[in-house]
Order: structure tokens, then sequence, then C-alpha cells
């Protein structure tokens, strides 16, 4: 099993990876400009950034490290803890502290759709398998889906802008389908990850996609698009239910009403009260 990695593929990975850390720390100073500022949005930005950075260095010790490494030896892919593990982790932010959300919802939803511009990077999978270095059941649909993600953010987020219904569900529409990129991604990952459990269900090895730098993708750029999947349609989910729905029109009203005139009553000086 031939696990050396192209040398052109130890500038791309990481030049990716930077962009993917670039493009949402440009995401978070935007915070404070969404309808839901609030005073320690700005505050919170550094938190955040201090978090994911961490993060990130974590993921890159640990994989440097061979934690992730995948191989016919090993009895557990220790890669899915560090996909599933920071989606879960990050889920449960959402849900308790107040801090991440009061950043997050004072992020333009369009921001949060376009930063995931970063999803062309993608294309390094494209470029693994040019090499002849990454199966192309694995690198063809999951580098092309996400470079068409990718290239599809900014459309979506200009049209987000107006806020109309049709933007909206454009807007979930192309969550929903980076999310089932994602997913598509990681189970053809698993499927030609080289485990004890499975020799290799497709029958072509990927041991380059748990080994650095490669596997800094799905430990780190995987669940963080995840997340923002999620953080953007709960926005949009938010945006559906305050949608405040034209008044209708009262002449229409006044057509359908049955004609009804309700009794007079006279007070005092004989004024019709009624």
């Amino acid at each position: 099993m031939n696990t050396h990695v192209p040398l052109g593929l130890w500038f791309a990975v990481p030049a990716a990876v930077a962009l993917v850390f670039s493009l949402v720390a440009v995401g978070l100073r935007r915070a404070g400009a969404g309808a839901g500022a609030g005073a320690g949005a700005g505050d919170g930005r550094g938190r955040v950034l201090i978090g994911l950075t961490a993060w990130l260095v974590l993921a890159a010790v640990l994989s440097a490290l061979g934690v992730f490494a995948t191989s016919y030896h090993r009895p557990v892919p220790i890669i899915a803890a560090g996909i599933v593990l920071p989606i879960v982790a990050g889920v449960l932010l959402l849900r308790r502290s107040e801090v991440l959300n009061r950043v997050l919802d004072s992020i333009p939803v369009r921001v949060l759709i376009g930063v995931q511009f970063y999803r062309i990077a993608g294309v390094v999978f494209i470029a693994g398998w040019a090499a002849g270095r990454i199966p192309a059941i694995f690198a063809l649909p999951a580098g092309i889906g996400d470079v068409a993600v990718g290239l599809a953010a900014p459309f979506v987020a200009a049209r987000i802008g107006p806020g109309t219904y049709p933007s909206r569900r454009l807007a979930v529409s192309w969550n929903i389908a980076g999310l089932a990129d994602l997913i598509l991604a990681v189970a053809l990952g698993a499927a030609t990850s080289p485990t004890p459990i499975w020799p290799t269900l497709l029958g072509h090895p990927n041991p380059l996609i748990s080994r650095l730098p490669l596997v800094l993708i799905p430990v780190f750029a995987v669940p963080l698009s995840v997340l923002l999947h999620i953080v953007t349609l709960r926005r949009l989910g938010a945006a559906g239910q305050a949608e405040v729905r034209p008044p209708l029109d009262a002449s229409l009203l006044q057509r359908q009403a049955p004609a009804a005139t309700a009794p007079s009553v006279s007070i005092g000086g004989g004024l019709p009260y009624g």
C-alpha cells in the first residue's frame, strides 16, 4: 500500500485549508452586520476564532502523529471520530453557548453562504486522481461535488439578499445539496479506506485521505462545512417563520363580506353609535 504523498499535494492541500480558514475568518469579521447583532457580538468573534485555530492545530498535530491513519492492521478507523466528534461538539455549543449564537446570528446569511466558496478546494481530490494517487471512485464525485457547491455559493448568496421566498428556497436547496455532497464524500472515503473491517469495499485503496496533508480536509473542513450548513438552515428557517405576509386587499374583503348593517343606537343628542 503506497502512502507516498506527491509534492504537489503538500502545497495544494495546505493552501486549500488556508483558504477555508481565511474565508471563515473573513465571515467572522462581518459579525455585527446582521439583524441579530448584539452588544457582545464583536467580543465573541475573538473567542470563536481562537476556538477554530485550536481545532485546526489539534487536528494537524493528531494527523502528524498518525492518529487518524487507516490501515489493514487497525481495527477501529479513528478518523471517523475526527469527523463526527467536532460536529457533535459544535451542535452542543450551538444549543448552549450564548456567545457563539450571538456571533453567528450577527453574521448576515449571505455571508454564511458566501464563505463556502472555499469548497472549490475540493479540486485537490481531482488533482490527486490525476496524479494517480487517489482512486477515481472517490476523487471525482467528492471533488466535482465540492467544486460545484463552492462555485454556486456566491450566486446563491447574492440571490438571498432580497429575502424573498424564491431566494430562500434556493438557499435551502443549495444547503441540502452541500450536505448531500459531504455525506457522499465521507461515505466514499470510508468505503475506499483500508481497514480490517472492510479490506476496501470498492476495490481501490485510498490511504492518503487519512494521512497528512489530505486528512485535514475530512477532520477540519468537512465538519466545519456541516456546521455552517446547520447554522445557515437554522437562520433560513427562522427567517421563514418571521416572514410578514402582504396585507389582503381591503376591497376584496368588502366584496366577499356579506352585506349587513348594525342597528343604530342614539345616545344623548341623537348621534348614531354603532
